[in-house]
């Protein structure tokens, strides 16, 4: 692990359980560096959803962020694009589930990676799970990986998207049993992603 992602995973581990009284239930579920390229599927409820997900896991995990971030001309964001670059952030466009972005996402899941998405897009305005895009269901085809359904609750509460600063809260990351979708066979077409998705997010509700 290098130095900056372990502190700053120490830094938010201290953080989420000072504030958050952060849980993780479901730990025996974990898939772990040694398991091979996974897909980490949480659902999105606020930016405390990528921290307080990687510290739950054991080792690092790689994440998706925007490609503005990495590309800013303001000094602080080329300072902020240098540092979630060096914890495994992955620049992609988030205007749309692009294909150069879906192959980014397939390529880190076949170097064996552990990568962390939320099907459903953007944080969403009411707490409540929504509808995954197909897009996630052609990068589980195409990669051939297993996925972990992982459920995050108490993160909209304490940090909704109107709010400019979170609130102390409990937060608790419910981790589900991988799924493996090769009992589907040869899989193809926009159909096929869209049950895929559709499954994950039925996953994710049942934690």
């Amino acid at each position: 692990m290098n130095p900056l992602y372990w502190f700053l995973k120490t830094l938010y581990l201290s953080f989420g359980k000072a504030f958050f009284s952060l849980r993780v239930e479901g730990a025996e579920n974990l898939v772990h560096p040694n398991q091979g390229g996974t897909i980490i599927a949480c659902n999105h409820q606020s930016f405390l959803d990528p921290p307080f997900v990687a510290v739950s896991y054991p080792g690092q995990i790689h994440f998706l962020a925007r490609d503005t971030l990495f590309t800013g001309k303001s000094f602080l964001v080329k300072i902020f694009g240098k540092v979630i670059a060096a914890v495994n952030a992955v620049p992609i466009n988030q205007d749309g589930a692009d294909l150069a972005s879906i192959k980014i996402i397939i390529n880190q899941v076949k170097k064996g990676n552990r990568v962390l998405i939320f099907p459903e897009g953007a944080r969403c305005e009411d707490g409540k799970l929504h509808d995954a895009s197909g897009g996630v269901g052609m990068i589980v085809a195409k990669s051939n990986a297993i996925v972990q359904p992982v459920r995050i609750e108490g993160a909209f509460q304490a940090w909704p998207r109107h709010m400019k600063f979170p609130k102390p809260g409990p937060v608790t990351v419910s981790i589900g049993k991988p799924i493996d979708f090769s009992y589907m066979g040869k899989i193809k077409g926009k159909k096929q992603y869209q049950e895929i998705a559709d499954t994950i997010m039925a996953k994710i509700g049942e934690l």
